[in-house]
């Protein structure tokens, strides 16, 4: 995936019921809140915080997720006030799953710190899973 699903082929695949309370969002990003644009303040700006956010996090990029997942766990902003559930294939050093990512695995992290992350945004109140 590189930024390459039009919005009408998107929308082909979500049920009728659910296309007026569905928001689709394709754009390359920012790792950086400094530098727009930067998926959290994309969120910010469309949703309000009695909405319900989903936030499927699946750029297969180290260093984009991570930056990203990084400040949403930072003191230094409310970001994560507007996401409700969180879904994130992070993507460490696992044998399972070596083949499959392959050279987007950041092989600083194994599962345990999957674990850690996933543990944080709980405990900020998030409901937050893995989704390989």
């Amino acid at each position: 995936w590189e930024c390459t699903v039009p919005e009408a082929e998107f929308y082909k695949t979500v049920p009728a019921d659910w296309k007026n309370k569905t928001f689709y969002h394709q754009q390359c990003v920012s790792t950086s809140p400094a530098t727009e644009p930067f998926l959290p303040h994309v969120i910010r700006s469309r949703a309000k915080r009695e909405d319900y956010v989903l936030f499927k996090l699946d750029i297969d990029s180290k260093l984009v997720e991570t930056a990203i997942v990084d400040h949403l766990l930072s003191d230094d902003n409310d970001d994560l006030s507007y996401i409700d559930e969180f879904v994130w294939e992070h993507h460490v050093d696992n044998y399972l799953m070596a083949s499959a990512w392959r050279s987007s695995r950041d092989m600083t992290k194994t599962i345990a710190d999957s674990y850690k992350y996933f543990l944080k945004l709980r405990r900020k109140g998030v409901r937050a899973h893995s989704w390989v």
